[in-house]
């Protein structure tokens, strides 16, 4: 029952404090390594020189490789280390539990 519970919980929005992630550090596309960023804040990244989300980016370098969706999950499409956000956030949520 409280793995049902916890699953119908909605996670909290995403944040590099939660990954250990600092600012300054630089993240790479997931299917294109020359496309960079470097973090900013606790939910924000330079991009091309703008300062925008996770998600924005994403959805500007996807729409740029001609998929126009209505939204990106950012953590889902950066890496960092050789991880995607959204891995390296799962592997520090199980780690927390144990």
């Amino acid at each position: 029952q409280r793995a049902l519970d916890k699953e119908r919980q909605r996670r909290a929005n995403f944040n590099f404090s939660m990954v250990e992630i600092q600012p300054g550090a630089e993240l790479t596309f997931i299917n294109d390594e020359s496309i960079t960023c470097t973090v900013e804040s606790k939910t924000k990244i330079n991009f091309e020189g703008e300062i925008t989300s996770l998600s924005q980016a994403a959805g500007l370098v996807l729409s740029r490789l001609g998929k126009n969706w209505r939204s990106a999950a950012g953590p889902r499409y950066w890496e960092f280390e050789g991880e995607t956000l959204a891995e390296r956030r799962n592997r520090f949520d199980y780690s927390e539990e144990e």
